[in-house]
C-alpha cells in the first residue's frame, strides 16, 4: 500500500458522538452502570428510610421513592435538552476543533500538520489544577501544564504575554 494524505473534517454530531464513545470506552461499563444506578439506589434508600422514620407503610415509600426517581430521571432529561444544544454550539464556533486536520499515513506512522491559530480565535486564558488554558470557546482548550513551560516562565507570566500578543 502506498503513503497516502488526507483532510479530516468531522461535524460537530461527530465530535460530541465521538467524546461520547470515547467517554464511555474509558470509564468502562461498570462505572457507567453504578453511575446510573447508584443514584437510583440511594434515591430510593433515602425515600424507604425517610417513610420509615415517620411512620409510613413500606408501599408509601416505595411509591414515594418512584416519583423521586421520576422527577430526577426527567429533570436530568430537561437538563440535556437544554445545555445540548449551547454545548454543540460553542463547540462549532470553536477555531480549534472546526478546522480540517491535515493527516499523512505511511509505513512509518500517522503525521499531522501543525496549525497555526490566529490570536484573535483565543476566547480567554484560565487556570485549572495546575494548566493554563487557552480557550477556543467555552467547550474546548488547548492546555498548557506548569511543569511543561520552560525555566523562567510562570503561569502569571504566560498569560500576560498571551494577553500582549492578543492585544496586538
Amino acid at each position: 500500500m502506498t503513503d497516502f494524505s488526507l483532510k479530516l473534517r468531522l461535524s460537530t454530531d461527530t465530535r460530541i458522538g465521538l467524546l461520547r464513545h470515547l467517554g464511555r470506552r474509558a470509564l468502562g461499563s461498570r462505572f457507567r452502570l453504578a453511575r446510573l444506578l447508584l443514584p437510583d439506589v440511594a434515591g430510593v434508600a433515602a425515600a424507604v428510610g425517610l417513610s420509615a422514620a415517620r411512620g409510613l407503610p413500606l408501599m408509601d415509600g416505595l411509591l414515594l421513592a418512584f416519583a423521586t426517581l421520576v422527577g430526577l430521571n426527567l429533570a436530568n432529561h430537561a437538563l440535556g435538552l437544554v445545555y445540548l444544544p449551547r454545548f454543540r454550539r460553542e463547540l462549532a464556533s470553536s477555531a480549534l476543533t472546526s478546522r480540517p486536520v491535515s493527516v499523512h499515513l505511511s509505513a512509518l506512522g500517522l503525521s499531522t500538520e501543525a496549525q497555526t491559530y490566529d490570536w484573535r480565535d483565543v476566547v480567554g486564558i484560565t487556570r485549572f489544577n495546575g494548566l493554563t488554558l487557552v480557550n477556543f470557546s467555552t467547550a474546548d482548550c488547548i492546555p498548557i501544564p506548569d511543569g511543561d513551560l520552560p525555566a523562567g516562565v510562570t503561569p502569571e507570566l504566560l498569560a500576560a504575554r498571551i494577553a500582549v500578543w492578543k492585544a496586538a
